[in-house]
């Protein structure tokens, strides 16, 4: 089932730790991961559901963190020579962005639920 809440809470995420690990000057890849864990955890519906709502998230994140980045690129580096990229370069960059972080928000939201998972037999091992 897919929880758009956490979705929008994870594609959040990969926008807010993209910008700050590109400004660090860490990969990208890492927030993504993060924010996939984080929507993992929270959906706490088995590992089909952990992956599909990390995959929706870091889809969207990733999309919404290419669209900032090529629209600080025209305004910060382009403002005096209007040099737009061609359509088909526009769309495999896209593409790639949301491919790239879209595998990475699934592995995120698979490890997340498998913490969920282990923490919550752990803690239902304490109580008994």
């Amino acid at each position: 089932m897919i929880n758009w809440r956490f979705n929008i809470i994870g594609a959040v995420l990969v926008v807010v730790f993209g910008i700050l690990q590109f400004l660090i000057g860490f990969d990208l890849i890492w927030g993504t991961l993060a924010s996939g864990i984080v929507v993992g955890y929270l959906v706490n519906n088995g590992f089909k559901n952990g992956a599909i709502n990390g995959f929706i998230a870091g889809l969207i994140g990733g999309l919404m963190l290419g669209i900032l980045f090529y629209l600080v690129y025209i305004i910060v580096l382009h403002t005096s020579n209007i040099d737009i990229s061609s359509p088909l370069q526009l769309i495999l960059f896209f593409f790639g962005m949301a491919v790239i972080f879209s595998f990475f928000g699934t592995v995120g939201g698979l490890v997340g639920s498998l913490i969920k998972k282990l923490w919550t037999n752990k803690m239902n091992s304490i109580n008994r």
